[in-house]
């Protein structure tokens, strides 16, 4: 049974990718401000659905992913899509081979749960980082009522030493790492950093079209009773850099 729900959560993530990414944008777009469209950065770029439809306003895009089939999957994906200057890049996002101050705009979506050092990878987002740009983060929320990787329930109760053993005990040794940041925790690290940004949240609470067909019929009851208001499927943060970091 978990096997099949997580074979439908990914099925149905494969066949909405446009859709999600469109929501997302829309999402950025009511909470971002007017910034300059020369370079967008997507770090943990996946298939390049989301760097497309973002980068569009954007005179130079550039891809980047430590995965090479996800770099060749996106390339074939978004090169033949008009004549945008593109590039694809294998890199870290806790590593990134770029100077300082060179995007006007930085995303990663659905990737800071996958990294092993969140406040390094946020240190390179903000130093690659434009002053007055902004970088969007998506993520899931720790706290919804099931894990949107597994699809295991109230996975959020079980205490972290005991996650690992757990998630052997039942086949998902693959998800090891993943490390669900809170957005309290991400304005913690950037504060540790000591770069001057403004923050600012939205709730992800994708459209019905996204969520796998089993599912549906709950998702539906949770959104008319605005129940996904208070525990939404995760976050979309917005930061504005104000200033560089401290020496």
């Amino acid at each position: 049974m978990r096997r099949k729900i997580r074979n439908e959560i990914h099925t149905t993530l494969s066949s909405s990718l446009d859709a999600r990414a469109i929501y997302l944008y829309n999402c950025y777009l009511s909470m971002g401000k007017n910034i300059e469209h020369n370079n967008y950065l997507d770090v943990g770029c996946g298939y390049g659905v989301n760097s497309y439809i973002f980068g569009g306003d954007f005179n130079n895009i550039i891809c980047l992913d430590l995965n090479a089939k996800n770099l060749d999957e996106c390339r074939r994906r978004i090169s033949s899509k008009g004549n945008k200057s593109l590039f694809f890049i294998r890199g870290d996002a806790q590593s990134l081979p770029f100077k300082r101050e060179s995007f006007d705009l930085v995303s990663a979506f659905s990737l800071i749960e996958h990294v092993p050092d969140k406040r390094e990878m946020l240190k390179e987002l903000l130093r690659v980082l434009k002053r007055d740009g902004e970088i969007v983060l998506q993520f899931p929320n720790k706290y919804f009522f099931a894990e949107l990787h597994t699809g295991l329930p109230a996975y959020f109760i079980v205490p972290s030493f005991i996650k690992p053993w757990f998630l052997r005990k039942i086949g998902y040794d693959g998800l090891l790492e993943i490390n669900i940041p809170t957005t309290r925790e991400i304005k913690t690290l950037i504060e540790e950093i000591g770069v001057s940004v403004e923050m600012r949240k939205s709730r992800v609470i994708y459209p019905i079209e996204t969520i796998p067909h089993g599912l549906r019929w709950v998702y539906t009851i949770l959104k008319r009773l605005k129940v996904l208001n208070l525990v939404p499927l995760g976050w979309m943060v917005c930061i504005k850099k104000l200033e560089g970091q401290k020496e």
